[in-house]
């Protein structure tokens, strides 16, 4: 292709036929992969849009003919030749701050960048005596490499291989050269109109593309093997880039104005990704940072020490392939179970729970963010418990529910319950029952646990927890409480047979099965139940005999017995009997002391109160202590049993005391008490 095929459009800039003015576009960043190319006309552009192929942009307009398109993510630039005004021009990668780098270039066509030597190369594209060139990416000391190059192209660097790439024009020739300058020398010829190159070192390929014939060839970097990848394109293609772990390659087509990928490989029907483009034409690649070696987790397995990450490795730029995606950036974020720690975005962390540690290192760059996470490893150590709240689901009956991981090492785990220490008659553990104790397995999972439990007192409070143990200890729960429901009321009592009782005030038991079980509402007890009230205070209703109809006392401060006739001429009539030594710590004439002196020590010792029940009700009722009873038809009154005999006081209307000791009988009136002394 002569210079007025390939660069006519840009003269007319020159003539001033045009006005060519540079204007800077700061356009939002994609947060994807994205392609880059320099659009071929006067005014030109450096344009791009994301790989999914939508939004299409400028990043640079106002350029006079962009040939070439290399990135520097770390610096965060991008480089271009602009053939038009004889420049290498730079902008930031957001498009702002464009410049010229170096000025006075002769057709400059195609730039590669060596970031980490600091250079930057392009080829002034003359035929005859064209160059390739070098300067640095400050600006400074720019220099020739190869003189007398006829229409240098579309440069490629390798600089592990000290190798710098190019085609020659209008010898239909690729060329290749040492980085230093010397052993130019041909690779292949008989090409048409050679124009962009890629390199993949790895592979030991080299792509290229004929631009008149629509082709686009690859071949060995040992000069053999040339063959087409691609025929048929549009008689304008331009620049490559490769990504070879997408198995891709990219080009521009400045006569079809559209920029299109196919594979490497040649197999797959290439696709335009952009269309209605103007003159596109070098083109590079931009993609968020690629994975190639998992993080690795080392340190001492053991609860409470520390555990270091690596970095993981990712791929480096393909500079050689105008593909950029080394990492700018990188992040750190420990996981155990599979969940974030708070605050652990260090390279290290410092294991304070069982479970299974994950290391995640999120790599960022311009393109976006890849993450890569460790294998898991494992800290063994004490359950960890999550409980659920306590479920009510009766007067009788809960369940309890939550979750155990257990550390890395077999587990058993249950549920302890017990009554709030309110209800308790004498002090003891808070925790006195247990669900049976299940295996819940040796991993860090999560396992759920629930029991349900019966035979509770209804509306009364429990505390309850979760307990898990393995060989590294017990992990408790917390406590948690809940109240069982009321239970319903009870049916109508029977006669000799069922009383009801029912609280009224303090603490009240009723002795069940050899335990003091709290009265917390209202129930029925069978007739010869034994009740602590010496705390509280009871409601007593018994079935008359007479129908249906009732009779009701309130009655408390001792241990009684609670009996009723029948039959007979006493039927109906409830006894409420004082009990001595019913339990533990009851009341009991044992702790009476007998004193042959008469002093003021003996006589306080004998008349010491044992317990003292009062009483408050209508209709047939009797209190018997244990050497009087006192029956009465309506009144209040009390019978206490003492170490010196048995008294009864009357408060209101009449008591009939029966004294067993003396075989008489009396009614006392309101005030008045008596004292059936025990045996001589």
């Amino acid at each position: 292709m002569t210079d007025a095929l390939h660069r006519g459009k840009i003269f007319g800039c020159a003539l001033g036929l045009l006005m060519c003015v540079v204007a800077w576009l700061a356009p939002s960043a994609f947060a994807s992969d994205a392609i880059y190319w320099s659009s071929y006309t006067s005014p030109g552009a450096v344009r791009f849009g994301d790989l999914a192929a939508s939004g299409a942009q400028d990043l640079v307009s106002g350029e006079s003919s962009p040939e070439g398109v290399a990135i520097d993510l770390a610096a965060g630039k991008i480089y271009w030749a602009d053939a038009g005004s004889g420049a290498i021009r730079v902008a930031n990668l957001d498009g702002t701050g464009a410049r010229d780098l170096y000025t006075g270039e002769s057709s400059p066509s195609g730039v590669a960048i060596d970031p980490s030597a600091g250079l930057i190369y392009w080829a002034n594209s003359v035929s005859g005596s064209g160059s390739i060139r070098v300067g640095n990416l400050d600006g400074s000391g720019a220099r020739t490499l190869f003189a007398g190059e006829s229409y240098p192209v579309g440069v490629a660097i390798d600089p592990a291989a000290g190798k710098i790439y190019w085609g020659s024009y209008d010898t239909f020739k690729i060329r290749v050269g040492n980085l230093d300058g010397t052993g130019a020398t041909d690779l292949f010829t008989g090409e048409n109109y050679p124009t962009g190159l890629a390199v993949d070192p790895a592979a030991g390929k080299l792509y290229w593309t004929n631009e008149f014939a629509g082709t686009i060839r690859v071949g060995n970097l040992d000069g053999t093997g040339a063959s087409n990848l691609y025929t048929g394109e549009a008689s304008g293609v331009g620049g490559l880039a490769i990504d070879p772990a997408a198995g891709k390659i990219y080009w521009g087509d400045f006569s079809a104005g559209t920029v299109r990928v196919g594979s490497l490989d040649g197999t797959a029907p290439p696709q335009s990704l952009y269309t209605g483009e103007t003159d596109p034409w070098f083109v590079a690649l931009l993609r968020a940072p690629l994975g190639t070696g998992a993080p690795q987790v080392s340190g001492p397995v053991q609860l409470g020490q520390s555990l270091s990450c690596t970095p993981g490795s990712w791929a480096a730029d393909l500079l050689s392939g105008f593909l950029y995606r080394a990492p700018q950036s990188l992040a750190y974020q420990w996981t155990v179970g599979g969940v974030p720690i708070a605050g652990a975005t260090k390279s290290s962390v410092q294991a304070t729970t069982p479970g299974e540690y994950q290391c995640e290192v999120t790599a960022t760059n311009a393109a976006g963010s890849t993450t890569q996470t460790s294998a898991a490893t494992g800290i063994s150590g004490p359950p960890v418990l999550t409980a659920s709240s306590p479920s009510v689901g009766g007067s009788t009956t809960a369940g309890f529910s939550g979750t155990i991981n257990p550390g890395g090492l077999p587990t058993t785990a249950h549920f302890e319950y017990g009554l709030d220490p309110n209800l308790r008659a004498t002090p003891g553990p808070m925790y006195d029952r247990t669900t049976p104790a299940l295996s819940v397995g040796s991993d860090f999972a999560t396992h759920p646990l629930i029991a349900n439990v019966t035979g509770l007192i209804p509306n009364a409070v429990y505390h309850a927890r979760l307990v898990a143990t393995n060989s590294a200890g017990t992990t408790f729960g917390p406590d948690q409480t809940f109240r069982t429901r009321q239970a319903p009321q009870p049916p109508a009592p029977l006669v000799g047979a069922t009383e009801n009782v029912a609280p009224v005030n303090g603490k009240v038991f009723v002795l069940t099965g050899g335990r003091l079980v709290p009265l917390t509402g209202a129930r029925q007890i069978r007739s010869g139940a034994e009740v602590d009230a010496l705390h509280g205070t009871l409601s007593l209703t018994t079935a008359t005999g007479t129908k249906k109809k009732v009779q009701t006392g309130k009655f408390g401060g001792a241990v009684f017995k609670v009996t009723q006739a029948k039959a007979g001429a006493s039927k109906g009539l409830t006894t409420l009997t004082l009990v001595n030594n019913a339990f533990k710590g009851a009341p009991s004439y044992a702790t009476c002391k007998s004193h042959k002196s008469r002093d003021a020590s003996a006589a306080a010792s004998s008349s010491r109160t044992l317990q003292l029940l009062h009483a408050s009700a209508h209709g047939k009722f009797r209190t018997r202590g244990r050497y009087s009873a006192a029956t009465v038809l309506g009144t209040n009154w009390s019978i206490a049993d003492r170490c010196d005999g048995t008294l009864v006081r009357d408060v209101t209307d009449s008591v009939l005391v029966n004294d067993f000791v003396h075989h008489k009988t009396l009614v006392l009136h309101p005030g008045q008490t008596y004292l059936a002394r025990k045996p001589k």
